[in-house]
């Protein structure tokens, strides 16, 4: 297989690109919706008019925190085992994959008798 010509090449990266932005694209107007206030989220525009941090304080300090902060805090810990794991396991993928996956599983069990 020889050198690909200058043609391929740019295919490729616009091949690429485009799979970049068909990711990025709902998170980035998710990140925007959440900076919108409660009476400018029926704008149709992609950014909101009005920039406002409301949101967020609702829910890291606000009557959303008692729901949010500790499924914050269990994702981060089953996060953080899980990849603890896999490293720890990374010679042995099948087996390290398997134990993710039991951590995980435990976690969510877990989670769901906590709240």
């Amino acid at each position: 297989m020889g050198a690909m010509s200058t043609k391929e090449k740019t295919g490729w990266y616009l091949g690429a690109l485009l799979i970049v932005l068909y990711a990025i694209l709902p998170v980035a107007y998710i990140v925007s919706m959440s900076f919108k206030s409660e009476s400018d989220l029926s704008n149709k525009s992609f950014f909101p008019t009005q920039w406002t941090g409301e949101n967020y304080s609702g829910i890291f300090a606000g009557s959303g925190s008692d729901l949010f902060l500790p499924a914050l805090r269990n994702s981060i810990i089953t996060c953080l085992i899980a990849t603890l794991i896999a490293v720890v396991l990374l010679k042995e993928p099948l087996v390290a994959a398997r134990a993710v996956a039991a951590v995980i599983i435990v976690a969510g069990i877990a989670t769901m008798r906590l709240a």
